[in-house]
């Protein structure tokens, strides 16, 4: 296990290493999926990253999010829509409560799902966040003092896609969850190893998605594999 640290403008942060482990891959055939962003909320008109709910304030989907979340779903209805499994904290519980109105398909909700743990950074502004991170030569391990890793939140996430081609089949589904949880479940699926995914992050050259917006998962080179 290593230690990095590092001084920040405000205060010493301290960022341990733990063992690198591989998702065990599988192809997924049974249902159809697509990840859908919650709406704009007051956690963007802040700029603040990492927020998780436990005694903190609450972010509320804003009237520009309720309006793209709305407008999105309106498109995704076509779909035929059969179930909506969303993120708990209250933006994304919002979100699929819109979509749900719209599509009439029912939501169940995952704490899976929730946005990274910034821990100790958290209420930093994003850029903020960015910066100290991709500082880290290994950065795709590291554990935040009392948050997570982004291994960590990629396998929550992973797990729950796993958990829910095992009880379902031939459905269609949307994951309500948070820009970055989606982010690292679709690239997975692609074929990426993190450490590429953090890599182009960082570089710019994976590009953040949109709030309010989904897209279908597409699963390349995604073999079984330990």
């Amino acid at each position: 296990m290593g230690i990095y640290t590092r001084n920040t403008s405000s205060k010493m942060v301290t960022k341990k290493t733990v063992k690198k482990t591989k998702l065990r891959l599988k192809k997924f055939f049974q249902n159809r999926y697509f990840i859908f962003r919650h709406g704009h909320s007051d956690i963007q008109t802040e700029k603040a990253a990492g927020r998780r709910p436990a005694k903190e304030k609450e972010y509320n989907l804003t009237m520009k999010g309720r309006e793209e979340v709305s407008a999105s779903a309106k498109k995704i209805k076509k779909e035929d829509i059969d179930l909506i499994v969303s993120s708990d904290l209250e933006r994304a519980r919002q979100t699929s409560e819109i979509i749900s109105h719209i599509t009439k398909a029912r939501v169940v909700f995952d704490k899976r799902l929730r946005e990274f743990d910034a821990g100790d950074l958290k209420g930093l502004k994003s850029e903020e966040i960015w910066k100290h991170l991709c500082d880290d030569d290994d950065l795709a391990f590291c554990v935040l003092p009392n948050g997570e890793s982004f291994a960590d939140v990629r396998k929550r996430a992973y797990g729950c896609l796993v958990e829910l081609e095992r009880k379902h089949k031939n459905k269609t589904i949307v994951i309500v969850s948070h820009e970055f949880p989606l982010m690292l479940l679709e690239w997975t699926l692609k074929g990426m190893e993190i450490e590429d995914i953090i890599a182009k992050r960082c570089a710019g050259k994976i590009k953040k998605m949109k709030t309010g917006s989904f897209c279908e998962l597409c699963f390349k080179n995604c073999q079984e594999q330990e």
